[in-house]
């Protein structure tokens, strides 16, 4: 049995509001409190944002309507951002839902410790501050900026271990 098979048969008997229970975004902290680099994130293999979306594809959500698992996902990572950003204007849901999106469709391949670490990585300003505003552009910047050094630590990590 594949480490990918493992995951769904996990997924499997979980709904929505079990897996996300365990799994959201404040929870990331405390779960992965152990992974504090890209290097130990993507050492073991873990749950991503498209096996998400494979186990809750279109979930009908009662706030947020049909859904798919892996959007809904970063949508609430984006609401969690914007509660502990503490900013006067937070991202409007209209972007979140759009920004969510966007970055599901370029990021699916992240792990859950992924976004703890870009968490972490935002609210320290290691992307830039926010000004006033939750801000987009610098979201995406941050998740550009982690995934470019991600790229970089894989290979190196299969160049060490091969």
């Amino acid at each position: 049995m594949t480490a990918h098979e493992q995951t769904n048969i996990e997924f499997s008997s979980m709904t929505w509001e079990q897996f996300y229970d365990k799994c959201k975004a404040e929870n990331l902290i405390i779960q992965y409190w152990n992974v504090n680099s890209i290097s130990q994130s993507i050492e073991k293999r873990r749950i991503t944002l498209r096996e998400i979306n494979d186990a809750f594809k279109k979930y009908k959500h009662k706030i947020y309507g049909e859904c798919d698992g892996g959007v809904l996902y970063c949508y609430e990572w984006l609401n969690y951002l914007n509660e502990v950003s503490n900013i006067n204007k937070p991202l409007p849901p209209a972007g979140a839902q759009k920004l969510s999106f966007i970055l599901y469709a370029k990021y699916f391949y992240f792990y859950l410790s992924d976004l703890k670490l870009i968490l972490e990585g935002i609210l320290e300003g290691k992307y830039g501050k926010f000004y006033g505003s939750v801000d987009a552009q610098l979201i995406m910047t941050a998740f550009k900026e982690y995934a470019d050094k991600r790229k970089q630590t894989e290979y190196e990590f299969k160049n060490k271990h091969h």
